[in-house]
């Protein structure tokens, strides 16, 4: 059996231990003995999980140096690189250091998305170190140095670096003010997704309680998809934390709060900007049938508008804390290359539906919206903002990666005191189940076949738990109905 097969049999039998426990929580959930009792066997399997979601597939002491490269790297020399010049800067530094790669043979150019040979004209080297102060260029050669004796040249075929622009002035802010000369700073850059992971635990504790809380970092770790890119990187997991936090104040009432996290967290990543579609198809339906708008949905459409603009005059400061509204459109023409570049990596209705037969995804991506706001249209508040993750694949196909934000899912059920929402945990982890026995079906995390096999899962995953909630609001009208 291999080392793969054994990881991932590990993680079917803690995603089944979760089953169990939702059933028996919600059979027993008027027995608090009990139930605490189910607490204290769930927890030491919820911390195996735990270490899964960082440590499953490599050694403790493993760092991501792939990732913290791209994003330590290019945030700290954003206003010399840009978003297209970190792979043509490292490969002029490494020639200048004499190493350590040697012969790198392949490169990606960054503005195309096209593997190259490497350009090692004297013009386009002198270009290149002429952005940089001579101080800088050396600090840039020593850093690169650091990183390329922990790499190997396939790093240099990588799809560069994504960060958006409000994300690039932070990273580049604590970037430059952790030098690599200090020993402590590459530590430091990935404890900060730790603390990130022990402040989601506690916020959803806090405002939804223990069960979900372990839930959320069950399925964490039970994820069958490639995680590595998120496992002791460089702030891999602020947006989460943001999300989170804004399903939490909207939990609260804190309805302005909670808009601007959710921009706060689109900001960081885009894709959350998705998340905005369950109150505004309620908000939507709302005014047409009453022509206004409740003060619930005006504070977080405001509190989302205002954090909006913050945040792209904050994403917008150099260095020097001078505008330059030019990264926004760099920004877009960065994700726009990389979004048309197929990935074995990325899962989605575009790849679910193959290319033979593009014209069938519009088709679809709408049967899927219009079941949406069918099942949204009258859904309990609580569920809008966690239950419109399920249309992230629909309009784009994020990596697979991204998929750890499933675990927000967990929001959107987290009283097991109703059967509907043991149910809606079980189908999740049940998908991750079917998608596990595929992985170890390929002996690989992720490739074409597991990609497009996620895909249709997440596809039939989010059918079903809409039809739960639709399901679970015709029974209550019915039993009101009875009961009147």
């Amino acid at each position: 059996m291999s080392e793969l097969t054994t990881i991932f049999l590990a993680k079917i039998l803690l995603a089944t231990v979760g089953i169990g426990f939702a059933a028996l929580f919600y059979f027993f959930r008027k027995n608090q003995f009990f139930r605490k009792f189910l607490i204290g066997v769930f927890i030491p399997f919820v911390i195996l999980a735990s270490w899964g979601f960082l440590n499953f597939d490599k050694n403790l002491i493993d760092v991501g140096y792939w990732d913290i490269y791209h994003y330590y790297l290019n945030a700290k020399y954003f206003d010399e690189l840009g978003y297209f010049d970190l792979y043509r800067a490292s490969l002029v530094a490494n020639t200048e250091n004499g190493g350590p790669f040697k012969n790198v043979t392949n490169v990606r150019d960054l503005s195309t998305q096209i593997q190259t040979i490497p350009d090692n004209r004297s013009t386009n080297t002198e270009s290149l170190r002429a952005k940089f102060s001579p101080a800088r260029w050396e600090e840039f050669r020593a850093d690169v140095k650091f990183f390329f004796e922990k790499l190997d040249p396939v790093v240099l075929t990588d799809r560069g670096y994504n960060a958006s622009p409000t994300w690039n002035k932070t990273g580049s802010l604590i970037a430059n003010a952790l030098p690599l000369t200090n020993p402590a700073a590459i530590p430091i850059i990935y404890a900060l997704d730790i603390l990130i992971l022990v402040g989601i635990f506690g916020i959803i504790t806090a405002f939804f309680g223990i069960v979900p809380a372990l839930f959320f970092v069950l399925l964490l770790g039970v994820n069958p998809l490639e995680m590595r890119p998120l496992q002791f990187a460089f702030l891999r997991l602020d947006w989460l934390l943001a999300l989170v936090g804004s399903i939490a104040l909207w939990r609260k009432q804190k309805f302005g709060l909670s808009g601007a996290l959710l921009a706060f967290s689109a900001f960081l990543r885009i894709f959350p900007v998705v998340l905005l579609a369950g109150a505004i198809v309620q908000a939507g339906l709302e005014f047409w049938r009453k022509r206004k708008i409740s003060p619930a949905f005006q504070r977080f459409f405001l509190g989302c508008t205002i954090a909006a603009l913050v945040l792209l005059l904050y994403g917008s400061l150099d260095q020097a804390n001078h505008f330059d509204f030019s990264r926004w459109v760099d920004f877009a023409k960065k994700i726009s290359i990389h979004s048309q570049t197929a990935s074995n990596q990325r899962s989605g209705i575009n790849y679910l539906v193959p290319a033979a037969i593009d014209f069938l995804r519009l088709p679809v991506k709408l049967l899927m919206l219009g079941l949406f706001a069918w099942a949204i249209r009258r859904a309990p508040s609580e569920k809008l903002i966690p239950l419109s993750l399920l249309l992230v694949p629909v309009v784009t196909a994020p990596a697979s990666y991204y998929f750890c934000s499933v675990a927000v899912l967990v929001l959107a059920f987290a009283d097991l005191a109703k059967k509907e929402n043991a149910l809606g945990l079980s189908c999740i982890l049940l998908a991750f189940i079917l998608e596990t026995f595929g992985v170890i079906h390929e002996n690989v995390y992720h490739n074409s076949d597991t990609s497009y096999y996620w895909s249709g899962l997440f596809f039939i995953l989010s059918v079903v738990l809409l039809f739960i909630v639709e399901g679970t609001k015709t029974q209550a009208r019915k039993i009101k109905s009875r009961q009147g």
